[in-house]
């Protein structure tokens, strides 16, 4: 397995990937709560369009797992320089850890991981942060990780 940039010419597998994600994103959600996560139209465009920006925005990483030139993994990081009110240090924001389900539990998300820690690292990050949903079985992995729950987002149908 590699671990690289993401490059321009990565995005159909990129996207194959993501589109994966979002499907077990909305098995996680509670009925009521699955209207947060329609769609806009054109979706693929949207979405493509999206994670391309990603993939060139400066003060971020978009790290890609490869094996026999596929893409079987990918994690997405920035770096948070300000807080309106708190004089915090500087803290890298992760997110979109995807590991193609053929290839789970065979530690590439524990390297794609690595990877980004050592690139937060690199441009003096202090924390590490990251949003999950709060039933994504990924949790445990996080907290293996040493990540503790500092927030709740909590929400109400009204």
């Amino acid at each position: 397995m590699i671990i690289r940039n993401a490059r321009k010419h990565d995005m159909d597998m990129i996207y194959r990937l993501y589109e994966e994600f979002e499907k077990e994103q909305i098995k996680l959600l509670d009925k009521k709560f699955k209207i947060l996560r329609r769609k806009k139209e054109p979706v693929v465009v949207l979405s493509k369009k999206f994670l391309l920006s990603r993939i060139l925005k400066k003060r971020s990483a978009f790290l890609v797992a490869e094996e026999n030139k596929e893409i079987i993994g990918y994690i997405y990081g920035s770096i948070k320089r300000h807080h309106f009110h708190f004089d915090r240090p500087k803290t890298g924001s992760f997110g979109y850890l995807i590991v193609d389900c053929r290839y789970r539990y065979k530690g590439i998300a524990s390297g794609l991981y690595t990877a980004l820690k050592k690139w937060f690292k690199k441009n003096n990050c202090r924390f590490i942060e990251l949003q999950v949903l709060a039933r994504n079985p990924a949790v445990s992995i996080y907290k293996k990780w040493g990540f503790e729950p500092t927030n709740y987002i909590m929400r109400k149908k009204i």
